[in-house]
């Protein structure tokens, strides 16, 4: 935990999600936390348990409980805080199916069970995690629990086996002297996976395919891959070194066209209509873009995004505001 932290606090880009939350003590008892006065009005039982799960970021950081409210009732689905990913644009909550939630990759809820369950993992701290588009595998970058001080490596995890497969291993001496490496993986359709895989300190992303079981190079001097469901949109940062902003640029793909946004610390938001969001963190800007790749809205945001979904083409977002007493979160959409 202290060295996810210890990223999430180097990282530019990640330090304005620390920095957005305060430093508090979680509840003691985690099973007895009472609902604050802004839950005066509790989702009804009726509703989807998407609906009825709701992550509470004030109890620590970088570390969260789930609660499932039922009516007038409010309790934790975990006895431990969660802890928040540094890499990939964290999602805290991920529904497998109508009765099934995934927790901050960690823990996998079913409705109608008193806690949620930890997943049998072999990690000592995850970098970044993400949910395959039809939700029964999680891609993780992570550390190995017995490993090496410094292995790092890809692996799956499927939500029906309970099985793990180990993808890839980086050599230290491909990544150990990048300041504040922080690597992302990312599912394009249901087959194909794209993660960071530098090679002697340089930028470089590599592709997976599951059916063939191979590894190939996607992109040179290139990092945090971004890639639609349909693998027919793909971002990604262009640049020479990581930590340097010198002729640094996000690099658009969508079928035959191509676009460069000047952005520092860019995230893509992909709908599953493959509408396209650019989430601006040094601005604290949102961005969607047209057809043809040019900026057709843009929408200045009241604090900062710390996660987002998609309801259609319209995107849902979380985010803090300082408050009088403390960090306010908010939802919205664009």
């Amino acid at each position: 935990m202290k060295k996810i932290l210890s990223l999430l606090l180097c990282m530019a880009m990640l330090l304005c999600l620390a920095a957005c939350k305060e430093d508090t003590q979680p509840p003691q008892d985690a099973q007895k936390a009472e609902p604050s006065k802004e839950d005066a009005s509790l989702p009804d039982s009726k509703k989807s348990l998407k609906e009825r799960l709701v992550p509470d970021f004030d109890t620590g950081n970088p570390e969260f409980y789930v609660y499932l409210t039922d009516g007038d009732s409010k309790r934790s689905l975990t006895q431990e805080p969660i802890v928040e990913l540094s890499g990939h644009p964290f999602q805290p909550i991920v529904e497998i199916s109508d009765d099934m939630a995934l927790l901050g990759y960690t823990y996998l809820y079913k409705d109608g069970e008193e806690l949620a369950q930890p997943l049998d993992l072999p990690f000592s701290y995850i970098l970044s995690a993400c949910v395959s588009p039809d939700k029964t595998k999680i891609a993780y970058y992570a550390k190995e629990e017995h490993g090496e001080d410094t292995d790092l490596l890809v692996a799956l995890y499927d939500l029906q086996t309970k099985e793990l497969s180990k993808i890839k291993s980086l050599a230290p001496e491909d990544y150990a002297e990048i300041p504040f490496f922080i690597p992302f993986v990312e599912w394009g359709d249901n087959d194909t996976l794209y993660f960071d895989s530098p090679r002697k300190n340089s930028p470089a992303i590599e592709r997976y395919t599951l059916s063939g079981g191979t590894v190939e190079l996607f992109a040179e001097n290139a990092s945090w891959p971004q890639i639609s469901d349909d693998n027919s949109v793909i971002t990604y940062i262009e640049n020479s070194s990581y930590g340097s902003d010198s002729g640094r640029n996000f690099l658009i793909q969508s079928g035959s066209q191509e676009a460069e946004f000047p952005l520092m610390h860019p995230i893509a938001a992909i709908s599953p209509n493959n509408t396209i969001y650019l989430i601006d963190y040094l601005n604290a800007k949102l961005l969607r873009l047209g057809a043809d790749l040019t900026v057709e809205a843009e929408k200045q945001l009241e604090g900062i995004l710390f996660s987002y979904d998609f309801e259609g083409d319209t995107l849902v977002y979380s985010y803090s505001a300082k408050g009088e007493t403390g960090r306010v979160y908010q939802n919205s959409s664009f």
